[in-house]
């Protein structure tokens, strides 16, 4: 068949060139259609095959000459398409908005042809198989491979490629027991699998990792020692080129808990937290809160001081907004009483200023919150979610479904409605079209940062106001960390998950806006 085919078409090919075949995909959401593109010798005939199934489907099919193996199977042939790479070639398969596709496995793959048969078989190029699990808007479905390391105090960071990359954090094993970790990994969303990233220079978790204006990532404090939790007070890159990390200069003290904002001119602005993490020892760890800043620049390798907060701070939240300031919103206070630190939620947030290095005066929030959610908006104005209030001396924590709004020309805030559900560390991303907001804790111990896991996903457009509950994750999940993939159509979320057996759980899930 594929011969005939090619001889009826060979006349209008041109001369093939010695180069492989390539097929990415983009798209895919149920109800839409998917995309793939083709690349290989220019003038060849390709003969494209989707598949629910791995196949086997032996080549000797159509060539007895040829013993390689198609990893897909002929049931969905009568979608199978025909053309000529000129070198490359797009084709659009539609995906019909059926429940029972949700959680399949689309499979593609295409061959090549030289039609002027000077090929030893009749296939000359044989592409790689393009897979993905298909879903709905709305859905959330796996991966298509396990991550490496359960893992948690972990970040997640969007590369340039449209990889991410997944750092440290805390390995937990079915006892609970914990270990900070200097393994990273890379997701790949063209395959949804995990593959091993480079190692660390030292392992850590509750760091901060800001990828900088030229793509690399910074990677800054946290904690090489789950327990005593004494923050490294050390700095690292990686550098997606040569695809290394490399130890740069040294901030002036160990931080974790602290916040780490890109600033429009590539530097990067680190705000408060504390010098030591340890659960067993919470008012010595409150007592190494700091109300310093420090700037890191990355063409210089340096750091520098910025201005002081007016006291200790950690667990707030800081992101820039459309003016190029940055806003520090609440979090936790630490003041002092005859020596003994006296934690409080304050409501007092602050400007930071690249142009006058200073911190401005800034409206405070309408109720203060520690461990709450921020992200910016496309007005360039802030939206902040949930968090919790509490008592640190009876140990009694709240957390709350308020939604914020901070308008960063009037200086003011506005109520932005508020969550189905009450979430401490909530995770809000910009899927493009609107904010979605991931996990968190609907209760939490401050103290020990456990709690019960929200599994609800909830989406807004950029004002607030309503929120509706778009799906579910498929397993609780402490403190994942989620990251907006294939440009907005889908969201990774990275994070140990209560599997409810001992063998501690590998999973990950995408959520699709």
């Amino acid at each position: 068949m594929l011969r005939a085919l090619a001889l009826t078409l060979s006349l209008a090919a041109t001369p093939a060139l010695a180069q492989d075949a390539e097929l990415t995909w983009s798209g895919g959401v149920l109800g839409t259609a998917v995309q793939y593109q083709l690349s290989g010798p220019s003038g060849q005939l390709f003969y494209f095959l989707p598949s629910v199934t791995p196949g086997p489907t032996p080549l000797a099919f159509f060539d007895p000459a040829d013993p390689r193996i198609l990893d897909v199977g002929l049931e969905l042939v009568s979608f199978a398409k025909l053309g000529f790479l000129t070198p490359t070639a797009t084709l659009n398969l539609p995906m019909p908005a059926a429940p029972t596709f949700v959680g399949l496995e689309l499979r593609a793959q295409f061959v090549t042809i030289d039609p002027t048969f000077t090929t030893p078989t009749l296939v000359d190029k044989v592409s790689n198989v393009s897979r993905f699990i298909m879903g709905g808007h709305g859905d959330l479905v796996g991966t298509l491979s396990a991550t490496i390391d359960s893992r948690q105090g972990h970040t997640a960071t969007l590369l340039d490629d449209g990889r991410v990359l997944i750092i440290g954090g805390d390995e937990p094993d079915s006892l609970d027991n914990k270990t900070a970790i200097a393994t990273t990994e890379i997701y790949d969303p063209q395959t949804q699998s995990f593959t091993a990233g480079p190692n660390l220079t030292q392992a850590r978790s509750t760091h901060t990792a800001t990828k900088l204006a030229d793509g690399r990532v910074l990677v800054t404090g946290g904690y090489p020692t789950y327990g005593p939790g004494i923050a490294s007070a050390t700095a690292e890159v990686f550098d997606p080129v040569s695809g290394t990390f490399s130890a740069v200069a040294s901030p002036s003290i160990g931080r974790t808990l602290h916040t780490a904002t890109l600033l429009a001119d590539g530097r990067v602005l680190v705000v408060g937290g504390g010098t030591k993490f340890d659960f067993n020892d919470i008012f010595g760890s409150l007592a190494t809160v700091v109300e310093t800043t420090e700037l890191y620049d990355p063409v210089a390798d340096s750091w520098s001081a910025g201005p002081n907060l007016p006291g200790p701070r950690f667990a707030h939240q800081a992101s820039r907004l459309g003016d190029g300031r940055v806003l520090i919103s609440s979090g936790v206070e630490v003041g002092d009483l005859f020596g003994i630190p006296v934690p409080g939620i304050t409501t007092d947030c602050h400007r930071y200023d690249p142009g006058t290095g200073l911190f401005m005066n800034t409206a405070p929030m309408p109720a203060g919150r520690a461990y709450h959610g921020q992200i910016t908006v496309p007005s360039g104005d802030a939206m902040v979610m949930g968090g919790a209030t509490g008592d640190f001396i009876g140990l009694v924590f709240t957390t709350h479904t308020d939604v914020f709004t901070y308008n960063h020309l009037a200086n003011a805030w506005t109520n932005a409605g508020d969550l189905s559900v009450a979430r401490a560390y909530p995770n809000p991303v910009d899927t493009g079209s609107g904010i979605a907001v991931i996990a968190g804790l609907k209760s939490v111990d401050i103290t020990t940062g456990s709690g019960t896991p929200a599994t609800e996903v909830e989406t807004s457009s950029y004002t607030g106001i309503t929120w509706t509950t778009a799906g579910d994750q498929a397993l609780p999940r402490e403190t994942p960390r989620a990251v907006v993939i294939d440009g907005g159509e889908r969201v990774l979320i990275v994070g140990v998950g209560d599997n409810g057996v001992p063998a501690v759980d590998d999973t990950a899930e995408v959520f699709i806006p």
